[in-house]
Parts: structure tokens; C-alpha cells; sequence
């Protein structure tokens, strides 16, 4: 394997760890090409399960739009849809028709109620169908959270800005419940 992606089969199980921590393990071209013969290795090693991580505090920010310029290209003359075609859909491909389970650890945010614009609408519809004033739905379902309010953006925001964090670095394949003591999970 080559530095931008390790490889290590414990067992039958192989994992790929995504090693560009300095790019938030972003996606260019010969990273997919990386990850493409890992996924033939694990295969041809007799794995039966592959678990893909990212190194770092992140598992991965995406493709990787610092990769190769194209300051110096015409604009008619880029084929954005040209990688996806021949790297990003074919990866993903690759994934879905492997013959054994996969295992992408990440880590996420499994919100409760959060306070947002859409609740203006939600409470409007229940005011007519179940008859209440208008704002007393929402009151109710904050109330029903056992710390008796709903959480704004901000607690979602604040958990993921944690996650991101160096001081998560050693976090992995986690969900965060930001749900005022109403867990779901």
C-alpha cells in the first residue's frame, strides 16, 4: 500500500485507514487509486469484513479541490464530470458489489428537537390539525425533553466543531447524542 492509505488484515478482517490527515484525508485521484487496490487486496487476502477509517480528526473532507490546478485551464475546456466518471463513481461502485460487509467508522451527531425555522411550519400544521394555538406544539415537545427545552443550532454546531477538533483525535466510530437527555439511539 502506499503512504496515503494504509493497509493491515487482522484476522479476516482487512482495514484501510485513510492517511493524508494533513488534507482531512481529502480525495484525490491517486488516493482513489489507492483505495481501489486496497479493496482488491482485501479480496485477494480472503478477508471477510473491511472496515475503512480516516487517520487524524477526520475520516474525510471529500475530494480534494487542491489537487492538480486548473488555474492554467480554459474554462471550457474542464470536464468536472470527467474524475467522477472515471475515479468517484467507480470507487463507490467498487464498494457497493464487494462480497463481504463494510464498515465505514465515522463519527457523527445523532440530534434531539433543535429549535430551527422548519418548527414555524411544523407547529402551524399541528395548530390546525390538532386544534392548538399556534406555538404550543413546539412548547410541548421542548417541555417533553428531559432537560425541558429544545436545543438550538449552536449545541449542533458546538458538538461538531468537538468532533473536528484535535482534542477528538482519539475518537472514533462514535455517535454523539446532542439531545438534551432524550436518546434516541
Amino acid at each position: 500500500m502506499t503512504e496515503m492509505l494504509l493497509y493491515h488484515l487482522d484476522s479476516d478482517v482487512a482495514t484501510l485507514t485513510l492517511n493524508r490527515a494533513d488534507t482531512l484525508n481529502s480525495l484525490d485521484l491517486a488516493t482513489i487509486d489507492a483505495l481501489l487496490s486496497g479493496l482488491d487486496r482485501a479480496i485477494a487476502d480472503g478477508a471477510r469484513a473491511l472496515v475503512l477509517t480516516g487517520s487524524g480528526r477526520a475520516f474525510s473532507s471529500g475530494a480534494d479541490l487542491g489537487a492538480g490546478s486548473l488555474a492554467d485551464t480554459r474554462p471550457e475546456d474542464i470536464d468536472l464530470g470527467a474524475a467522477m466518471r472515471s475515479h468517484y463513481n467507480v470507487l463507490i461502485e467498487r464498494l457497493r458489489s464487494l462480497p463481504i460487509p463494510v464498515v465505514i467508522a465515522v463519527n457523527g451527531i445523532a440530534p434531539g428537537v433543535i429549535a430551527t425555522p422548519m418548527w414555524k411550519n411544523v407547529d402551524a400544521l399541528f395548530a390546525k390539525f390538532e386544534n392548538l394555538p399556534l406555538g404550543e406544539k413546539k412548547k410541548r415537545v421542548g417541555e417533553a425533553v428531559p432537560l425541558g427545552y429544545m436545543g438550538n443550532p449552536s449545541d449542533i454546531a458546538g458538538a461538531a466543531i468537538f468532533l473536528a477538533s484535535d482534542e477528538a483525535s482519539y475518537i472514533t466510530a462514535q455517535t454523539l447524542n446532542v439531545d438534551g437527555g432524550n436518546v434516541m439511539s
